[in-house]
């Protein structure tokens, strides 16, 4: 199976008659990032405060949240914005943009994908071994 984008003859513009890579990375990465933050929250379970601090202000943490609740923010984050940004690279492929322009739109889940997931998992280790999530230093 031939896993390399088309360039059909109408100057190099994408195309779904094969598997494009690139949908690989605009939905399966940021997947794979949700369930990697996700498992390591779950993994820190034992540790962490109940409730967790999701929201900091200039004075600490002022906003609050139980670990299922934050776990399903993080799932539904990343799902979502895997599921936004490969809908409009679908429809760009449909629409017939350039290869350029997909490679564009995936760098862009890849960064974002990764920033939510890392931003969000920090947020979570810095409240380990606290035993109050209003004593956490800051995300």
């Amino acid at each position: 199976m031939n896993l390399r984008p088309t360039a059909p003859s109408t100057g190099g513009r994408a195309s779904l008659r094969r598997p494009v890579p690139v949908l690989l990375v605009l939905f399966g990465v940021p997947l794979a990032l949700a369930a990697a933050a996700v498992a390591v929250v779950l993994a820190w379970a034992p540790e962490l405060p109940d409730p967790l601090a999701i929201h900091w202000s200039g004075d600490g943490p002022d906003g609050f949240s139980s670990l299922g609740g934050f776990i399903a923010l993080i799932a539904a984050t990343l799902a979502g914005i895997a599921l936004l940004l490969g809908a409009i690279g679908v429809a760009a492929i449909r629409a017939g943009q350039s290869m350029r322009a997909l490679r564009a739109l995936a760098a862009l889940q890849l960064a974002t994908a990764g920033f939510l997931a890392v931003g969000m998992t920090a947020s979570v280790a810095i409240q380990r071994g606290l035993a109050d999530a209003g004593d956490a230093d800051g995300a």
